[in-house]
């Protein structure tokens, strides 16, 4: 499990052993500020963490090593998330841009534009040819990776988005935002199946 505080000292990613229930793995230190958002790659021998220093580093597990650190947002790294195949990641900026990156060598694949405030969450669909993101502008923006082209914008909150998920399936997208709902939408039409 990775964990971290969201405020405060947010230096440090401690990996924490579910298996063991207590005890620490190992402390990867060398964000110099607020670490936001962490994930692990879908075979677990990685980490992708995003902080306030504008940068995503990427974590060898086994050993605590950074593989490598992305740098091109030129505000607070608030998001990321890997793709299902572990091939991509997509990162959430302040910059109100979504990046998607090649997890193999750090290159930008594609930069998302359109958010007009704070890119608040990421997500990849389960087949990984959809990234939703939620915005400080209140809207979901549902992107195809393949051209980086917007599908669908998902209006209705009347807050932040601070966090999106796809269903298993890839059907739907649940939403949390700042004005006290979740929401449930259909990436189909857009939707709100409930609230």
């Amino acid at each position: 499990m990775a964990a971290l505080p969201r405020r405060g000292l947010g230096l440090l990613i401690a990996v924490t052993s579910v298996l063991q229930c207590a005890g620490t793995l190992g402390i990867l230190s060398g964000h110099t500020s607020y670490v936001d958002s962490v994930a692990f790659s879908p075979d677990g021998t990685r980490i992708a963490s995003g902080g306030y220093d504008e940068t995503i580093h990427i974590w060898t597990v086994a050993d605590g090593t950074v593989e490598r650190t992305l740098r091109n947002h030129w505000h607070l790294v608030m998001s990321v998330a890997f793709s299902p195949n572990g091939t991509r990641i997509a990162s959430g900026s302040a910059d109100q841009t979504v990046h998607i990156w090649t997890a193999a060598d750090g290159t930008v694949e594609r930069i998302l534009s359109g958010h007009t405030q704070s890119v608040w969450s990421v997500a990849f669909s389960p087949d990984g040819t959809r990234i939703a993101s939620g915005s400080s502008d209140w809207t979901i923006r549902i992107w195809t990776v393949a051209n980086g082209t917007v599908e669908r914008i998902l209006s209705g909150h009347t807050g932040t988005v601070n966090s999106v998920a796809f269903s298993p399936d890839g059907s739907r997208i649940a939403s949390g935002s700042s004005d006290y709902s979740v929401r449930i939408w259909m990436v189909a039409d857009g939707t709100v199946e409930r609230t």
